[in-house]
C-alpha cells in the first residue's frame, strides 16, 4: 500500500482535510462560476452566475469609464480608463487599491497570466506589462506601430493581438497579429486582413488551438481561426447586435452584445446554450469570466471516498 493510502486508512478525516486545503490554495471568499461585466455609463462592475443570476449588479462602483477585467490569484483587475489607471479588489468588491497601476494611456484590455498582467493602451497603442503585485516590469513591452489596438488574448506562450491599419501600415483593415508573451517580440501575422471593406475583428478570445474573433456590426458575427490563422468556420455564430467582447471559458464561449445589451452563452463549436443569459444591461463593456474549479473538487470527492472506504475495510478486517 502507498503511503498516500496508509495515511488514508490511518486517518481518513484529517488527511482529506489536509489535501483540500493544498489542492484548493485559494484565500478564503474567492467566488467561482462568476461573470463580471464592466458598465462603461455608471462606472460599475457587475456580478452574475454562470447560469445567468445577478448576484450584485453593482459589485464595484465610482468608475471612470471601466473597461478590461482580469481575475488572478482571488483579486480583481479593471482598467479604469477615464482615470488612465488599473484598480485592485477582492472578488467580492472591496477596494484593495483603486490606483494599483497608474501613468496608463486610455488602459482597455486585460490579460492576467500567472503573477502577469498585460495591459492594452489604446491611447499610445501599446501594451505594457506588470506584475499582480504592483510592479512595472516593461510600461511599453509591445509597441504596434501605426496600429490601433482592439483587443488581445493569451493562448500558451503568445499573445494574440487584434489591430486596425492606421496611416501608411501595410494593411487596409483590422488584422490579427502574435507576440511573445515572455518577452514581446513580434511572432508574425496570424490573420494578415479581413477581407471586405466594411467588416472588421474587435472581439478576441483563445483557447488552447483556436481564436475566436467577432465581427462588430448590426448583423455581427463571429468567426473561428485556428492559432496558426486558418479558418475553421467563417461564421460560427451569427445574427448578433454589435458583438464587441468574448471569453472562452471550458467548452463554452460568452459573448457580450453591446447592441442588444446582453451576454449569450455557445458552446465552441457553435452550439447556442443561451442566446439571452444576461439581459437588461446598461452600458456594458467588457466581460471576464471566473470558472468553477470542478475538476479539484470531483478529485478531492474521489480521493475522499477512496480513504473511507479502505478506513472500512481495515476496520471491518
Amino acid at each position: 500500500m502507498s503511503l498516500l493510502m496508509m495515511s488514508y486508512a490511518r486517518m481518513p478525516g484529517l488527511a482529506f482535510v489536509a489535501l483540500a486545503v493544498a489542492c484548493v490554495g485559494l484565500p478564503t471568499g474567492v467566488a467561482r462560476g462568476q461573470i463580471l461585466v464592466s458598465d462603461w455609463l455608471n462606472g460599475d462592475v457587475g456580478e452574475w452566475t454562470t447560469s445567468g443570476s445577478s448576484v450584485n449588479a453593482s459589485l464595484i462602483t465610482g468608475l471612470g469609464m471601466p473597461n478590461g477585467i482580469a481575475e488572478s490569484g482571488g483579486y480583481l483587475y479593471v482598467a479604469n480608463e477615464q482615470a488612465n489607471t488599473i484598480g485592485k479588489y477582492t472578488m467580492s468588491g472591496q477596494v484593495v487599491d483603486a490606483s494599483f497601476i497608474t501613468g496608463l494611456s486610455n488602459p482597455t484590455q486585460l490579460v492576467a497570466s500567472g503573477t502577469n498582467l498585460y495591459v492594452m493602451n489604446i491611447g499610445n497603442s501599446t501594451i505594457g506589462n506588470y506584475t499582480t503585485s504592483g510592479q512595472t516590469l516593461n510600461p511599453t513591452f509591445i509597441t504596434l506601430t501605426q496600429s490601433f489596438p482592439y483587443s488581445m488574448a493569451l493562448s500558451g506562450t503568445s499573445l494574440f493581438v487584434v489591430a486596425q491599419s492606421q496611416g501608411s501600415h501595410s494593411h487596409h483593415n483590422s488584422f490579427v497579429v502574435q507576440y511573445s508573451a515572455s518577452n514581446g517580440t513580434f511572432l508574425g501575422d496570424v490573420i494578415p486582413e479581413v477581407p471586405g471593406s466594411q467588416a472588421s475583428f474587435y472581439g478576441l478570445a483563445a483557447s488552447a488551438e483556436n481564436l475566436y474573433l467577432s465581427f462588430y456590426y448590426n448583423n455581427g458575427y463571429v468567426s473561428q481561426y485556428t492559432t496558426a490563422g486558418s479558418l475553421v468556420n467563417a461564421t460560427l455564430i451569427g445574427n448578433l447586435n454589435d458583438p464587441t467582447n468574448l471569453v472562452v471559458s471550458d467548452n463554452n464561449l460568452f459573448i457580450l452584445e453591446r447592441g442588444s445589451n446582453r451576454i449569450g452563452q455557445y458552446t465552441t463549436s457553435g452550439q447556442t446554450v443561451n442566446a439571452a443569459l444576461i439581459t437588461g444591461l446598461s452600458d456594458p463593456q467588457n466581460l471576464a469570466v471566473v470558472p468553477e474549479p470542478s475538476t479539484c473538487a470531483m478529485a478531492l470527492a474521489g480521493l475522499a471516498c477512496g480513504g473511507y472506504s479502505l478506513f472500512r475495510r481495515r476496520k471491518q478486517g
